[in-house]
């Protein structure tokens, strides 16, 4: 499985409605089964750099990019996110690069 972290600003639109940023979060959920991507965990960061980060696992990068695509159309945020490696994944990169 793909991890990723993806690090959210909201737009004017997401800003103007942050009162409803939790129930949006939920509504968010509804494309996990379609995209088999789901939402490790959602964390506010409403005073950093960014309002929002995802952690996020799918089958492949590819999957994870078309569900954060659909996030992105609704409006309320734009994001950049990354691909992310656990102990064992970073062992195997390491690995490859030596």
């Amino acid at each position: 499985m793909a991890l990723a972290i993806a690090l959210i600003k909201w737009t004017d639109q997401g800003r103007r409605t942050f009162w409803d940023t939790v129930n949006r979060a939920a509504e968010a959920r509804r494309f996990e089964d379609d995209l088999a991507v789901t939402f490790k965990d959602i964390i506010w960061t409403p005073s950093g750099p960014y309002d929002v980060v995802f952690i996020l696992e799918g089958p492949d990068n590819e999957h994870i990019a078309a569900f954060m695509l659909l996030q992105q159309s609704l409006g309320n945020l734009n994001a950049i996110w990354m691909p992310g490696y656990r102990a064992e994944d970073m062992a195997s990169v390491i690995n490859i690069a030596q």
